[in-house]
């Protein structure tokens, strides 16, 4: 079979033979090197994928991130600078509410605007702190800190950093500017304390509660220290945490206060801005606090919001001081005080701001109110700002209020030393004036409080009131407005008695006081005290006229002209006409209007010695333009007619003014009245001046000033007064200003530069009086009085603690 041998493992291993091992062809090193490289290289593309990818990713979110900013930096320009068409491009319109909101902050020019919670937005101080997004990169959010400056309950100025959270999502082709959702406020919770019910969005629930434990305190506090606000054992208050922005834009005129409405509806802090520090969170308590403290007391006094607001609002302030909420408000410039002297506000009866909602800014109105309520309190320290409040409840009108708070009716008292306050802070100090002062001093007659009247001398040069001690209080309750000149030095004056003032004597005294001396010129005994009334006296101090009434529902009186000289000699002896008599100026002669006509006295005729001149039969009201002639209307149906002059020497009349010749500068269907004003200009006789009134059966009654030439009959009207009073024309002894009493004020028409101006405020119950000199006029009454120069546009006021209702110059 051949040399070979076959042997297999199992054989030799059972001779215990085993083969040696021979090396078999294993993988190389540089194999194992490549794969290793590989590996290397693989791994080195993931991570470069994976890297590219990573900085991709990290460029697309810091592009949105910009794309973010740039939309918001757009927003906040737009809103700073009130660009609404801008704005609109970059706010979305998701919420028409929430839009609207924004928008009118915008459009007011209040963007980011907090004055609501007494917050002042400095435009210039902020800084975006975080950009935030959304996992899918459609909404974002940004922080900024916001910097605004508060009052401290110092006084002092002070800055806060608040932290705005603002959503953006992204539309079809920019960042929006939008309104957060639900899911940002989060559930609505509630928290209560012993005098607060606080209800917040739990994003906000640490800061709220700590609010809450704060504002509580505040409320017990005000209940122990602020009196009459008769706070319940288990009183709570209800305040609404809300996320509604329109609450922001309270402040506008015309909204009604945060605190009008239970519950208190606040702004949520991550709407009003979250505090950074502890400065921070005073402004935001200081802001709410105010609010709370106001709606707890409209509530415990029940002020039904909101008018008249004014007055609780400048009540409020005062409370918020007391408890250390709020500095006081500053005082009124002196030209409030100025204004409000000027117009003449009337303390007793009420400003119209009575019926004012309550306001933030410094409006003239709010000034005024402020003014009024320091000015109640300086008379009235032992009442409380809460029981004026109380009272603003159940008040009617500003009379009724102040009746019930000061114990007494609104009325001349509380009017006492009113126009003095006023003057005492304004910035009318009379200046100086080239003219001199009159050389004349004046008497006035005034009311006093509880009645009765007395006279005060007005010193013009001292610009000072006195009152006069030798002349005895007059029991004056029901007084006349009137005395009138006895001689250059002295005056009639009038004492009415009855048994009200306490006399055991009652009716009228005439006294004449002069030189410092008094005397009794007559006395009507014990008769009833509204039957006499002094008129007045001659130009020339010879006569008094007593009033007598015969029967008050007819309307029947005598007029009793009597002579001084007899009536302190022998007794009064009179001499009876039928209307008050009009004296020439002189005191030559009377007039006395009759209902049949007028009859023309000498004066002589009143001491017996003389009889009747002349007869007229016809005509009314009768004017003496100089010592021979006078005039008078001629009526028809109670309306004027014509105007007639008649003189003394030649018994003959003439028709100076026919109506008809007037009519075209008279309103069509106008009546003209038959109460008119005639003055004659001192230097020319030939020129009269002639005021009308024309009544409408809708106000207001306009009066027309006519100039008159007599040599002519020609007539020119001058000029046109709304309410004017035509009786109360007068012209200034050099004939250049004539004056005309209005309801506005008094009313000077210069007749050489042919201009007119009002030279006081409000209604004067004194007629313009002129000085001898005729530089200087004296009017007024209820406490304020001027002194004018009107041919150097001069006034000085003067206040006076009485009101004074007639008033005459001494000397000549």
């Amino acid at each position: 079979m051949g040399n070979f041998e076959w042997r297999t493992e199992e054989d030799g291993a059972e001779d215990g033979l085993r083969p040696e091992p021979q090396p078999g062809p294993g993988p190389s090193r540089q194999l194992v090197l490549l794969v290793l490289l590989v590996v290397i290289v693989a791994a080195g593309g993931v991570y470069l994928v994976y890297a590219r990818t990573h900085d991709r990713v990290a460029e697309t979110i810091e592009r949105v991130r910009q794309d973010v900013r740039g939309s918001h930096e757009v927003v906040r320009q737009a809103g700073m600078q009130a660009d609404l068409e801008l704005f609109q491009r970059f706010v979305s319109s998701a919420d028409p509410d929430w839009t609207l909101a924004q928008e009118q902050f915008v459009s007011a020019g209040r963007w980011l605007d907090h004055s609501t919670l007494d917050l002042d937005w400095q435009r210039t101080v902020s800084s975006t702190a975080a950009i935030t997004l959304s996992a899918d990169l459609l909404e974002a959010e940004v922080v900024s800190h916001e910097a605004y400056q508060y009052t401290k309950s110092s006084g002092e100025q002070a800055t806060a950093l608040l932290a705005h959270t603002r959503v953006y999502r992204l539309g079809p082709d920019r960042w929006l500017f939008a309104p957060p959702r639900s899911e940002f406020w989060g559930e609505e919770t509630g928290y209560m304390r012993p005098r607060l019910w606080l209800t917040y969005p739990s994003r906000d629930a640490a800061l709220a509660q700590r609010l809450a434990r704060d504002l509580s305190d505040l409320v017990e506090r005000a209940c122990k220290e602020l009196a009459d606000l008769r706070c319940p054992e288990n009183y709570r208050l209800s305040v609404h945490l809300t996320r509604n922005p329109a609450l922001l834009l309270n402040t506008q005129p015309g909204t009604l206060p945060l605190w009008a409405e239970q519950p208190l509806a606040l702004p949520a802090p991550s709407l009003a801005g979250v505090p950074l520090d502890e400065a921070s969170y005073e402004a935001l308590y200081l802001g709410y606090a105010r609010h709370v403290v106001a709606a707890a007391i409209a509530d415990l006094v029940e002020w039904p919001c909101c008018q008249p607001g004014l007055y609780f609002q400048v009540l409020l302030e005062e409370q918020w001081q007391q408890l250390r909420l709020a500095a006081a408000p500053p005082a009124p410039q002196a030209r409030v005080y100025s204004q409000m002297l000027q117009a003449q506000v009337d303390v007793a009866n009420g400003p119209v701001s009575w019926a004012s909602v309550p306001v933030v800014d410094e409006t003239p109105a709010l000034q005024e109110v402020r003014v009024i309520v320091d000015f109640l309190q300086q008379r009235f320290p032992e009442s409380s700002a809460g029981h004026w409040q109380r009272e603003l409840s159940e008040a009617e009108s500003y009379a009724d209020w102040v009746a019930a708070v000061t114990g007494e009716a609104a009325g001349p008292s509380l009017a006492m030393g009113w126009y003095s306050y006023l003057y005492e802070h304004s910035d009318d100090d009379n200046g100086e004036s080239t003219v001199e002062a009159p050389d004349q001093d004046l008497l006035l007659m005034c009311d006093i409080a509880g009645g009765g009247r007395v006279v005060t001398r007005f010193d013009t040069a001292d610009e000072r009131f006195s009152r006069l001690p030798e002349i005895a209080s007059l029991g004056a309750e029901i007084a006349p407005a009137t005395f009138a000149p006895a001689s250059p030095l002295g005056v009639f004056i009038p004492d009415y008695r009855s048994p009200r003032t306490g006399d055991e004597a009652w009716g009228l005294r005439i006294l004449r006081w002069q030189d410092g001396q008094q005397q009794l010129v007559w006395d009507s005994g014990d008769q009833e005290s509204d039957r006499y009334r002094f008129v007045g006296a001659s130009p020339d101090g010879r006569f008094i006229v007593v009033r007598e009434e015969l029967d008050s529902q007819l309307g029947l009186a005598y007029y009793n002209v009597g002579e001084v000289a007899a009536c302190l000699q022998s007794g009064c002896h009179w001499h009876r006409l039928s209307s008050p008599p009009a004296w020439s100026p002189d005191g030559r002669y009377v007039v006395d209007a009759t209902p049949l006509g007028h009859v023309m006295y000498p004066a002589a005729a009143f001491s017996g010695s003389e009889e009747p001149l002349w007869y007229l039969p016809q005509g009314g009201s009768a004017f003496w333009l100089d010592e021979e002639t006078f005039a008078y209307a001629a009526h028809f149906g109670g309306e004027l007619v014509s105007l007639l002059v008649g003189s003394v020497s030649e018994r003959q009349v003439q028709t100076l003014v026919d109506v008809g010749d007037l009519r075209p500068y008279l309103p069509v269907g106008g009546i003209i009245a038959p109460n008119i004003g005639l003055v004659r200009h001192p230097a020319d006789r030939n020129v009269v001046f002639l005021a009308v009134q024309t009544v409408r059966s809708e106000p207001p009654t306009d009066t027309f000033v006519f100039l008159v030439r007599r040599d002519t009959g020609q007539s020119f009207n001058l000029f046109r007064a709304t309410n004017g009073a035509p009786t109360s024309l007068s012209i200034s002894p050099a004939g250049r200003w004539l004056a005309l009493k209005t309801e506005e004020g008094l009313l000077l028409y210069d007749l050489v530069e042919d201009r007119g101006g009002v030279y006081t405020e409000g209604e004067q119950q004194i007629e313009a009086l002129w000085s001898a000199s005729g530089d200087w006029l004296f009017t007024g009454g209820e406490g304020l009085y001027y002194l004018i120069a009107p041919g150097e546009d001069t006034r000085r006021i003067s206040t006076h603690a009485f009101s004074c209702d007639a008033a005459v110059w001494l000397g000549n």
